[in-house]
């Protein structure tokens, strides 16, 4: 039987789900006794227990992919989680940056790089898997080209879950707005080195790993490098005491 095509970071996460979820409560239930009552019970204990929707979604989703591989074995009949519903969540509170903050954080970036690395963090909506993964390649004047995310300190070819009717990847492109690229043109003419397979952030060449399909992305100095950039933030705008004000 085919093995479930997962990444590394995505296997973690879905076995973690499983281990810590779904074994705890149907490990030792056999697949014909689990009802849709069974089910959906799991689900509003879930929920009343304090846990987010998306946490409570992605453990059904893995019960009806489970249940599902059993009807294609003929194993079951039908999949009992297929109409099994996620009970109401209140929605948690959203920590957002105040405007006038973010006017006074920005107003004080004078580092070409930095001002850079925030406008793209703040407008583009990338996943820290992919900001860290960008190279000069990715950069497409008005778009990222998302080729690569970053997992453990590694370059991974971006998972393509579909082509297009021509043969080639759907690549997903992210626009990039006039004030971000305004800042990321500044900071390329002041970059040594800006070849394709570089990343904007370290400066390193993301090279091929031997044996395998990830890249070295020099994550170590690109994670060290946003960690001092929002140092240097937080320093411009705190009291003696660290306060932020």
């Amino acid at each position: 039987m085919r093995a479930a095509n997962w990444r590394a970071a995505t296997r973690r996460t879905n076995e973690d789900y499983l281990k810590s979820h779904i074994y705890p409560v149907f490990e030792h239930v056999q697949l014909k006794d689990i009802t849709k009552f069974n089910v959906q019970m799991f689900l509003n204990r879930m929920a009343n227990d304090g846990y987010s929707y998306t946490v409570v979604y992605h453990a059904r989703d893995l019960i009806k992919a489970g249940l599902a591989e059993a009807v294609d074995q003929e194993v079951m009949e039908r999949n009992v989680a297929r109409k099994t519903v996620i009970p109401e969540i209140e929605e948690r509170d959203q920590h957002v940056l105040p405007i006038a903050m973010y006017c006074k954080l920005l107003a004080r970036l004078t580092d070409v790089r930095d001002r850079a690395i925030f406008l793209i963090g703040s407008f583009c909506a990338l996943r820290p898997s992919e900001l860290f993964a960008l190279t000069w390649g990715s950069y497409q004047g008005t778009v990222f080209k998302i080729m690569n995310t970053a997992w453990r300190g590694q370059f991974q070819p971006k998972k393509i879950k579909r082509k297009n009717r021509f043969g080639r990847s759907n690549y997903r492109l992210v626009a990039i707005p006039d004030v971000v690229k305004d800042a990321v043109e500044r900071w390329r003419a002041q970059a040594k080195k800006t070849d394709s397979r570089r990343s904007p952030i370290s400066g390193r060449e993301a090279s091929t790993v031997p044996g395998t399909e990830t890249h070295d992305a020099g994550q170590p100095e690109v994670f060290a490098m946003v960690n001092q950039v929002a140092n240097r933030i937080l320093a411009m705008d705190s009291d003696a005491d660290g306060t932020v004000r």
